[in-house]
C-alpha cells in the first residue's frame, strides 16, 4: 500500500461485513482509524458532526440496509456542506453485482466507484 489514509468510515448493516472488512483494512495498513456504523442514520449524524475536526478520506458504503438505505443516505449526505467542501470519497460496497445499481450508483455524480463484496486488497490498490 502506497497511501496510508488518516480515517476510514464503513457503513453495513452487516456485523460480520464489518468485523472482516475491518481486519483487511487493519491488515494491509492502509489507514490509521476505521469508524464503524450499522446504521446509515447514525453515519449521518456523526459526519454532520464533525464539521471541525477530519472528515474520513474514504467511506465505504452497503445499499441494502434497514431504515435508511444506501441510497437514501446518498442523498442526505450530498445536502451535507461540510461533506461538499471536503475530499472524502464515497465507494459503494455492496452484495448487490446488479448492473442497474452499478448504473444508478455512477449516474449519482458523487459516487466515486462501485465494489462488490468482500472487500480485497487489490480493490483499496485501485482506490488507493
Amino acid at each position: 500500500m502506497k497511501k496510508k489514509l488518516k480515517n476510514i468510515l464503513l457503513i453495513d448493516d452487516n456485523g460480520d461485513d464489518n468485523f472482516y472488512h475491518s481486519f483487511i483494512l487493519e491488515e494491509i495498513g492502509c489507514c490509521q482509524d476505521i469508524t464503524v456504523f450499522e446504521h446509515a442514520e447514525k453515519a449521518l449524524k456523526f459526519l454532520k458532526s464533525t464539521e471541525n475536526m477530519d472528515l474520513p478520506e474514504l467511506i465505504l458504503l452497503d445499499i441494502n440496509m434497514p431504515g435508511m438505505n444506501g441510497w437514501e443516505f446518498i442523498n442526505l449526505y450530498n445536502q451535507i456542506t461540510n461533506i461538499k467542501q471536503s475530499k472524502s470519497k464515497l465507494y459503494i460496497l455492496s452484495s448487490s453485482n446488479n448492473p442497474d445499481d452499478k448504473i444508478r450508483a455512477e449516474n449519482l455524480g458523487i459516487v466515486s466507484g462501485y465494489l462488490v463484496k468482500p472487500l480485497e486488497e487489490k480493490d483499496l490498490e485501485k482506490i488507493l
